[in-house]
């Protein structure tokens, strides 16, 4: 996978003119849609307007060129003239049928929309733990294995983990005391053992600090996954994946750990441009989805993310965010502004990545520390909420 840039994305063949992000456009906007047809083909149900989903299978850029044509879900079998809004799908309609990841979706499809949405993130003025990509992370930590009632062992030391074998880890459990011997099942750390064991630490040596604080702005990296809305073929969702070597203290000096995932979720019709509406993750379960009159927008009607200081929660406005029987999240204009375009990747599936030998995706260890109250979190693909197939 290569990172993507806007010659690469901006194709003719895929991009509408121009863009409705505020609503899901009527088809009859501007061609007639009376149900009778122009003889062309047979693709359609409804008013003429509307094209049965199997009839362009394969065809991932139709309803993106043709914005008047909507899908119908329920033609059973049946189908009748279309209108000029649904044109027969053509070579032009393919948008590509490299699919690397192995999910139902064309890599170029996923492209184009991951591009077309990229947000840019606002980060708090007064937050002293700025973002970096897994790569420089995993450069300046180890990784290590928790064993319960009994000593953590090391797995790779500092500077020897990459993105080629940070999945490729075993290790064998221990029974516990008297002993603590290494008889028990074995963790590895990818699929076969989802949420496993392992973790990665910033070593308590002289970088600690450095490290905490992030890496330099031409490092920070956007992570997209892009799937079907969940029970949904009309709907695309798009998440953009934010990591952090170190979330800020909350309460009292705790709640600091190490390895901070965050994301938003923008869910988008299938024409590709209209803005159904974004989750904004936040703590957990805290996330809330919000409608575009709700959420501000960047002059080429991107989302603005505003990261909470510490928690970098996601918020789609600057201010206080209450929190039942927990610190509020604050956040702020006038701190360093992410566009998530100067650098985003898309991640594919886990199992297929489609990063060309980038497999962190896989790797099923934490991504911090182990505490005795707070602990790194898993990756993306592993999360606790399995925000990556729901949220």
């Amino acid at each position: 996978m290569k990172r993507l840039s806007l010659p690469s994305i901006l194709c003719g063949l895929c991009v509408t003119a121009a863009f409705a992000v505020f609503g899901h456009p009527s088809p009859a906007a501007a061609q007639t849609c009376d149900g009778i047809g122009d003889g062309t083909w047979n693709g359609c149900r409804g008013t003429g307007c509307q094209v049965c989903p199997e009839k362009v299978a394969g065809y991932d850029c139709y309803f993106i060129n043709h914005p008047e044509c909507v899908q119908n879900t329920s033609c059973g079998g049946l189908f009748y003239d279309c209108d000029a809004a649904c044109p027969p799908p053509t070579e032009a309609d393919i948008c590509g049928n490299t699919n690397g990841d192995g999910d139902s979706m064309s890599d170029a499809l996923e492209d184009e929309l991951l591009w077309r949405f990229a947000p840019v993130v606002r980060l708090h003025p007064n937050d002293s733990y700025r973002p970096s990509s897994a790569d420089w992370y995993m450069a300046r930590t180890h990784m290590r294995f928790h064993h319960t009632g009994c000593g953590d062992d090391q797995i790779l030391n500092k500077g020897q983990i990459t993105t080629n074998n940070i999945d490729l880890q075993a290790h064998q459990n221990k029974n516990g005391w008297p002993g603590c011997s290494h008889n028990s099942t074995w963790q590895y750390s990818d699929m076969r053992t989802p949420n496993s064991r392992f973790f990665l630490q910033i070593p308590n040596d002289s970088a600690e600090g450095t490290t905490r604080l992030g890496a330099p702005s031409s490092d920070w990296t956007c992570y997209a996954h892009v799937r079907y809305a969940p029970g949904s073929t009309s709907q695309y969702d798009i998440q953009y994946w934010f990591f952090y070597p170190y979330n800020g203290a909350l309460m009292a000096g705790q709640g600091g750990h190490e390895g901070d995932w965050e994301h938003i979720t923008v869910r988008v019709w299938n024409d590709g441009t209209s803005l159904s509406q974004i989750y904004f993750a936040s703590h957990d379960t805290e996330g809330q989805w919000f409608q575009p009159w709700q959420v501000s927008f960047t002059a080429d009607d991107r989302p603005i993310v505003y990261s909470a200081v510490n928690s970098h929660a996601s918020y789609p406005s600057p201010g206080t965010w209450v929190r039942n029987n927990l610190p509020d999240d604050h956040t702020a204009d006038g701190g360093p502004v992410w566009d998530c375009r100067r650098g985003v990747w898309n991640v594919g599936e886990r199992g297929l990545p489609l990063n060309k030998g980038r497999y962190w995706l896989n790797y099923s260890g934490r991504w911090g520390e182990i505490g005795t109250a707070f602990s790194g979190p898993w990756g993306p693909a592993y999360n606790q909420n399995n925000y990556w197939n729901v949220n």
